[in-house]
């Protein structure tokens, strides 16, 4: 896979995962739900994501200075 749509599939991985992130927040805060536990997953989530786009990142930038 080139490193272009490696990179555009990831993010949107991401943005999935900080959606998730974001939605369990605001039942957490508008809804009352205790939902802590729920919470910790997506930050861990979104936290997996991020360290595998660096990673991606880091790969390309290496493959570009290195034709």
């Amino acid at each position: 896979m080139k490193c272009k749509e490696e990179l555009n599939n990831k993010m949107l991985k991401i943005a999935e995962e900080l959606s998730e992130l974001t939605s369990r927040i605001l039942q957490h805060v508008n809804k009352k739900k205790n939902n802590e536990e729920k919470i910790i997953e997506e930050i861990s989530d979104v936290e997996l994501r991020i360290s595998e786009l660096k990673k991606i990142i880091e790969k390309c930038a290496d493959n570009s200075s290195n034709p």
